[in-house]
């Protein structure tokens, strides 16, 4: 799952330090470890956008 960057991102990044890692364009990935935790931590950042395709065509 991609992130975008957004205020509580540094929160999450401690939170889930091992989960995180870098796509290879430099970009923020969660790795999720079942659908119900993919969920769950959804919910419990409702700030942070996760997204299952990184769009190139899409300025940010």
């Amino acid at each position: 799952m991609g992130l975008r960057r957004h205020a509580a991102r540094p929160a999450a990044d401690r939170a889930y330090s091992s989960s995180i890692a870098a796509d290879l364009d430099g970009a923020p990935v969660f790795l999720a470890t079942s659908a119900f935790n993919l969920r769950y931590d959804q919910e419990r950042w409702p700030k942070i956008v996760f997204a299952d395709v990184k769009d190139y065509q899409k300025r940010v």
